[in-house]
């Protein structure tokens, strides 16, 4: 590795070397077993956030050697809902962020109008859109090559971390912060 070059790590699932922010950073300490989405300090274990690797590790117990014995059993649903949450919990400081740096928007209108002029770098819907209004966003995100996330919030959720009444959409505009909800998104491990 040259001194420019991004630091790896190994998934102790699939025993692949990745670069370290591609993968899920996994840690014991006194909460238990803590899944980090932006490093963290002490011992821990890497783990690709394919579902996969994830019941490889758990078949051979490589995270639990890699972390200590202590942890006794671990089940998939279990780490991928501490994932999930990790994620959720991202998502929402950054679409908290966005809001105060008037990059968010969660009118209806105004979200389909700023998407309609090209000025939206991503559109969220939340999980419990309509799939008549859902599909018309995402065809007016593909007409303007804007990527769509439907997220795992509720409209109440979703609402909550733009910090006002419920809301089933909304659209980012910086690429920043799109970016950054569209690379935590990619950490959820999909179900079985």
């Amino acid at each position: 590795m040259g001194s420019g070059s991004p630091p790896e790590r190994t998934c102790v699932g699939c025993g692949k070397k990745r670069r370290k922010e591609e993968l899920l950073r996994w840690s014991h300490g006194l909460a238990g077993l803590e899944v980090h989405l932006d490093g963290g300090g002490g011992r821990g274990a890497y783990l690709c956030p394919s579902r996969d690797c994830l019941e490889q590790a758990l078949k051979r117990r490589t995270l639990q050697h890699a972390l200590g014995e202590g942890l006794g059993p671990l089940k998939a649903e279990t780490l991928r809902v501490a994932v999930r949450q990790a994620v959720f919990s991202k998502v929402k400081r950054l679409l908290g962020l966005a809001r105060r740096a008037r990059k968010a928007m969660a009118s209806h209108e105004v979200v389909a109008k700023t998407l309609e002029a090209g000025r939206l770098c991503l559109l969220l819907l939340s999980r419990d859109i309509s799939s008549r209004e859902g599909e018309r966003f995402i065809r007016a995100g593909d007409r303007r090559g804007v990527p769509v996330v439907i997220l795992g919030f509720s409209r109440a959720e979703l609402g909550e971390a733009l910090g006002g009444p419920p809301r089933v959409v909304a659209g980012i505009t910086d690429a920043g912060f799109a970016e950054g909800i569209a690379k935590t998104m990619a950490y959820l491990i999909p179900e079985g």
